[in-house]
């Protein structure tokens, strides 16, 4: 019985090791991310960008990540998660030392995209290993804890790069990237040695057409909402771009149903917890991401504050949902996670509203308070629903799934941010203004503070409706599946439709897979 207890003991510290060599790496994408938002005005500045020119460097970043996730999470899946772990934090700082040296807004833009290949290996393998390492019953409180570490770069991303953009400049700001991916790299290296990656599958073959058609859809699609406003949404290249990355997309989908090992397995997109928590996923991103991205424009250029103020605003939220997010997590492993989403979209949806009404004259407080309640919010929905999705896959699967999961949080993004900025840029040229950080600044120009905050408005309350959609969503009585059981589609033979024989398994083999990986780790010390 001592002994037995003492192995448990040792497994369970062996996880909580493994926890310990991911989180530099998620600190530091999380932290490089938030900390890019708060340097875009002095960016604008020094380059003499408008809104829509500046906003490309954050948009190549997400970009790059959301459209290579699919494949580098395959990839992750045949080579082994710590590997692509690895070189993941190498590119990522890498990419912060370039990027940070760039001459011009261009280069500064393709050198966060090649930085995003290293976030996106260290997001995508990071879901993965934990998934692996930890039993069902604990991955709740984990994902919880990682969220944890997440918000813990959201807070520093834009404290300390609010600071550093302030006395020092945004370069050091986006430097301040390198040392999270050093660290990453040495603490991975040495914390996961030893670790058994089950999910290697050594001798199958990349699915190279799939991973070709998948990305070509993500970036058209994107390139397409990034540019509509400036293109015309009627115009030929915009309507042109949208037919090809329908029919690429398309493709895409009819190619990994005949594909001999495909990039993405049709019977994980046939997994409807899997899919309910993705959709989830993309409407409440699609819902509250603006205002990450259109604050900092109105605290320091409408209402006049220092980027440090801006900083503060922004970590305000962040403060709330990791303090949020390791509860709902904890929580979410006892009761329905269907309880925190729904409640997380009403308040996310009250906080937009609210959000809404801001005027030129708004107080700060105001603005503190209502980033507060959004960040409870948000504190509210992704632990548990990350949680959930994953848990409903097999191992061998999860750094595809992860990346499927992170590949819709991104692609989200993107869109938001290019319809939000649609928004914005089209309601201020109509009024006659010149969508640019100056017009808004520009004593002279009557009216452009007051277009940018009514587009702002705008902006905020379609976000409130999308996640009332997300709610809809949530409660929707397709996803309605007991805790603990895999339903599906049966076939004459009764085997589960579409599934290979490992991804038969009861779950509580897989939740001895997951207690297995740790056990293995002991032993093999």
């Amino acid at each position: 019985m001592t002994d037995s207890t003492e192995q448990g003991g040792q497994a369970s510290a062996r996880r909580w090791l493994v926890f310990a060599a991911l989180a530099p790496g998620l600190l530091g994408v999380t932290s490089d991310e938030a900390g890019l938002n708060v340097a875009l005005p002095r960016i604008a500045d020094q380059f003499d960008a408008s809104i829509p020119e500046v906003q490309w460097v954050v948009l190549a970043y997400i970009l790059a990540i959301g459209s290579l996730m699919i494949p580098v999470g395959k990839v992750a899946d045949m080579v082994g998660h710590r590997r692509i772990y690895l070189i993941g934090a190498a590119v990522f700082a890498i990419g912060a030392l370039a990027a940070g040296a760039a001459p011009g807004l261009l280069s500064l833009a393709g050198l966060k995209a090649f930085q995003g290949l290293g976030s996106a290996a260290i997001q995508a393998t990071s879901m993965a290993i934990l998934t692996t390492a930890f039993p069902r019953h604990e991955r709740g409180k984990a994902m919880g804890l990682f969220m944890l570490v997440g918000g813990s770069g959201f807070i520093l991303g834009p404290l300390a790069g609010g600071s550093i953009v302030s006395w020092l400049g945004w370069r050091w700001m986006v430097w301040m990237g390198m040392p999270f991916g050093v660290l990453a790299l040495a603490a991975g290296f040495v914390l996961t040695r030893g670790l058994p990656d089950r999910s290697a599958k050594n001798g199958e073959p990349f699915d190279w057409l799939g991973a070709g058609l998948s990305t070509a859809a993500v970036v058209i699609f994107l390139l397409v909402m990034s540019n509509g406003n400036s293109w015309g949404w009627t115009a030929p290249v915009t309507l042109t771009g949208l037919v090809v990355s329908a029919v690429l997309a398309t493709g895409f989908v009819l190619w990994q149903r005949r594909a001999p090992f495909p990039i993405l397995p049709p019977d994980l997109m046939a997994n409807r917890p899997f899919v309910q928590g993705l959709s989830i996923t993309f409407l409440i991103i699609l819902g509250n991401v603006p205002v990450f991205m259109l604050m900092p424009f109105y605290i320091e250029s409408v209402l006049g504050h220092s980027a440090v103020v801006t900083g503060a605003v922004m970590a305000v939220a962040a403060v709330a949902f990791t303090t949020i997010g390791p509860v709902s997590g904890l929580l979410s492993d006892r009761f329905d996670w269907r309880i925190f989403v729904s409640i997380s979209t009403v308040i996310i949806a009250a906080a937009l509203v609210l959000l809404s009404f801001l005027e030129e004259g708004s107080s700060l407080g105001m603005v503190f308070g209502l980033s507060l309640m959004l960040g409870v919010g948000v504190g509210l929905w992704y632990s548990p629903t990350t949680s959930a999705a994953l848990s409903e896959v097999a191992p061998s699967r999860q750094g595809v799934a992860s990346s499927a999961t992170l590949m819709v949080r991104y692609t989200a993004t993107v869109s938001t941010l290019a319809i939000a900025i649609s928004i914005v840029t089209a309601l201020m040229a109509s009024r006659g203004i010149e969508p640019t950080l100056s017009s808004v600044t520009d004593a002279t120009s009557s009216g452009a503070a007051t277009a940018f905050v009514d587009g702002m408005s705008l902006v905020f309350r379609l976000g409130a409706g999308v996640n009332m959609v997300a709610l809809v969503v949530a409660m929707a009585p397709f996803g309605r599946i007991p805790r603990g059981r895999h339903k599906g589609g049966r076939q004459k033979d009764g085997q589960l439709r579409g599934l290979r024989p490992v991804d038969r398994l009861p779950e509580r083999v897989n939740e001895g897979v997951a207690d297995g990986v740790t056990e293995g780790v002991r032993r093999s010390d």
